[in-house]
């Protein structure tokens, strides 16, 4: 099926729809159906309406040599010595390890990243 003609509020052609749907009516499509040769009228409405909440995605874009903070709680001590003997530092202040992102991945500690 393929939309042939899409029409907005106030074109000819939506008048009689848009007295029936008011401000719920948002466009008109007529689409063709070439297989049964059969032609569909059909609307977009809206069917409800909130406040929309915030959305928190918890992927980030990140590169290969952005800084970021990773928690070592680790029971696996070999793991916390490597990461210590890479380009990392330690900070006092949030008592967390700073390193590159392309050390986390190399480690597995992409799940441990501290936002």
């Amino acid at each position: 099926m393929e939309v042939v003609k899409t029409l907005q509020l106030g074109a000819n052609g939506t008048r009689r729809l848009q007295q029936k749907w008011q401000e719920k009516l948002i466009a008109l499509r007529y689409s063709k159906d070439r297989s049964t040769n059969t032609r569909y009228t059909r609307l977009e409405i809206v069917l409800g309406q909130h406040d929309a909440k915030p959305i928190h995605h918890k992927s980030v874009q990140r590169f290969d040599f952005d800084a970021i903070k990773v928690r070592l709680n680790s029971p696996k001590a070999e793991l916390r010595e490597n990461v210590k003997r890479i380009d990392s530092r330690w900070s006092e202040e949030s008592k967390l390890r700073e390193i590159r992102y392309k050390d986390a991945k190399h480690f597995g500690l992409v799940e441990v990243i501290v936002e």
